[in-house]
């Protein structure tokens, strides 16, 4: 059961007419997917350096303990 506004009447019959739209399609799916990925990448790199940044500024959380310079910390 088609849709009320799919209209096939529009479409190529020969396939070579068919395949055009199809590889265009594709390659703007490709180009998209890559523009996906290269943004994730940086917000990644973007999130490292505010965590960095955020370390920095305010240093490691204080509920953490340095027990390196205490062998009686350890036990904790």
């Amino acid at each position: 059961m088609r849709a009320a506004d799919d209209d096939t009447s529009n479409l190529p019959k020969d396939a070579a007419a068919l395949r055009a739209p199809l590889l265009e399609t594709r390659a703007l799916v490709d180009r998209l997917s890559a523009e996906r990925d290269a943004l994730a990448s940086q917000s990644e790199r973007l999130q490292h350096l505010l965590l960095k940044l955020k370390r920095r500024q305010f240093g490691t959380k204080s509920e953490q303990l340095d027990t390196s310079d205490n062998p009686a910390l350890r036990l904790i």
